[in-house]
């Protein structure tokens, strides 16, 4: 009622026309988050249904240590996507990507040589089946690096929303579609579970520059 009357602000309905118009605009960013969000936080689940929460332990841990090492993608991408959108610069858009790549590539250098004495620092004790989860789950920090910047932070920006979003579909239907095999041919363990989130990573990197390539959005 204060900002009503007080302040003399109007409320007025949303004609229905522009609602379906933001709806089928939004509708393939939605579809990418929940693609992403699918064959990203799945993997917990299927080592816990079939293996254990031991493993389960050993890979959230894992897991949690290569997000730090993704920091800079994430920060440097919505750092830098207003000027993406604004300015549609495909060159600034690859020099940022590799600045990124580069420091990812850095960090997991470090992550690899120390990953024994970081599994000591959580756990108390030397976990050499954890050491070896998180350099395998360091090198999809570094695709992920290069996948930021090919797909949401280029895609996106220059109008290929759509285009995105098949990308990230494909990428869950990928997971899926190994995860089926694994199970399948009973070989669901830590290890290859965790090789096929690079794998995941891997695909969408190649489907990426095949689609930025087509697009004419590389320009390297």
């Amino acid at each position: 009622m204060i900002v009503l009357g007080k302040e003399k602000i109007n409320l007025s309905l949303i004609p229905m026309k522009e609602l379906i118009s933001a709806y089928k605009e939004s509708l393939s960013l939605f579809v990418s988050l929940l693609s992403t969000q699918i064959y990203v936080n799945v993997n917990k689940l299927v080592i816990g249904s079939f293996l254990g929460m031991s493993e389960v332990s050993i890979y959230d841990m894992a897991e949690k240590v290569s997000l730090l090492i993704k920091l800079p993608v994430s920060m440097m991408g919505q750092a830098v996507f207003p000027k993406i959108s604004r300015e549609r610069n495909v060159c600034f858009v690859n020099r940022v990507m590799f600045l990124v790549a580069g420091i990812v590539s850095l960090a997991y250098v470090v992550l690899f040589v120390y990953s024994g004495w970081i599994v000591y620092l959580f756990t108390g004790e030397y976990i050499e089946v954890a050491s070896l989860i998180i350099r395998l789950l360091g090198v999809s920090a570094i695709l992920v690096s290069f996948n930021n910047f090919l797909g949401g932070n280029r895609l996106i920006p220059f109008g290929y929303s759509s285009v995105y979003m098949r990308v990230m579909v494909a990428n869950c239907l990928f997971f899926l579609a190994s995860t089926g095999l694994l199970w399948m041919t009973e070989n669901i363990n830590i290890y290859t579970v965790t090789v096929m989130t690079v794998a995941v990573e891997g695909f969408c990197l190649v489907t990426l520059l095949y689609k930025d390539w087509r697009l004419n959005l590389l320009k390297l």
